[in-house]
């Protein structure tokens, strides 16, 4: 019983931008990070941006976003999470893998091999694209999530996933290297196992709007002292908690049963849920691109 918010996506560190957003209708691209020089090799060199579809503004394709701005990176997309099926891919499924000191600490959290049930919900910075009256304002939103129903250290043998990025030579050796797979729905309910909004909402929104700091969090007050790596957690009216994101601190927040009391997780895993359901309702889900 864990929910982790996984922080992923381009930023001005790797990429030198954020991923683009139509303030007033909430219509987004969620652009992949460049893949890291150290992962490249003869047979891998990430996937070009150019194949990432989008249906965004007049734009096509992630390279059109890219080509914009200027922003052209020497390789290509690291498509994980990859949470939508953009390939014509035999045997894809939505598939998150970590590896590195990265997984070593939420192996630390308790979050590995034994965790199916477990739910990411990923999150990035995302800016208003053009800069017009706009009802979102550039913060931190989450955007898709996972419900773990399948962990697999991958090997060579594991060939039919060996579209993830997570399969190729560099990753696999890795010792921490995992990948995990979406259950077909979230537990006793009807909702996908994984996927990603068609749109963002201010419920969405994880920077608070009353504070310019966009790296200080409104939670859930259930969570209240239960996510990892946050700091300096106040609590507010109607439910609600502060709490600081140290982003140069890693890549998840762990709230686990393992560092929490059970109540408090059930919560919060209950609020992960209910986030999910409502913006499905409220917006659909993405197809097709990204």
């Amino acid at each position: 019983m864990t929910v982790i918010l996984s922080r992923k996506g381009i930023d001005s560190s790797s990429g030198g931008m954020y991923s683009p957003l139509n303030g007033k209708t909430g219509e987004y691209v969620f652009i992949p990070k460049p893949e890291s020089k150290n992962q490249i090799s003869r047979n891998y060199k990430g996937i070009d941006y150019n194949r990432l579809k989008i249906n965004f503004m007049n734009f096509d394709n992630i390279f059109e976003i890219l080509e914009t701005r200027k922003r052209i990176p020497k390789y290509g997309a690291h498509l994980d999470p990859d949470l939508i099926q953009i390939f014509p891919t035999e045997n894809w499924r939505p598939i998150f893998g970590q590896k590195g000191s990265a997984q070593g600490y939420l192996r630390n959290c308790g979050v590995g091999q034994n965790s199916i049930g477990a739910i990411f919900l990923f999150f990035s910075r995302f800016s208003p694209w053009e800069k017009y009256d706009n009802i979102l304002t550039e913060g931190y939103y989450i955007y898709g999530w996972i419900h773990v129903g399948e962990i697999i250290k991958p090997t060579t043998k594991n060939k039919e996933y060996s579209y993830h990025p997570h399969l190729k030579d560099s990753y696999l050796k890795d010792k921490n290297n995992i990948l995990y797979i979406a259950s077909k729905n979230i537990i006793d309910t009807n909702l996908p196992g994984a996927g990603m909004f068609k749109k963002l909402t201010k419920d969405l929104r994880l920077s608070n709007y009353e504070l310019r700091n966009l790296l200080t969090f409104k939670l859930p007050l259930c969570s209240y002292n239960g996510f990892t790596r946050f700091k300096n957690y106040q609590k507010l009216r109607k439910g609600f908690c502060l709490a600081d994101w140290p982003q140069s601190f890693g890549q998840e927040a762990v709230c686990s049963a393992e560092m929490n009391p059970a109540r408090r997780v059930s919560n919060t895993k209950k609020w992960a849920i209910n986030l999910i359901s409502k913006n499905i309702e409220f917006g659909g889900l993405k197809h097709d691109s990204l």
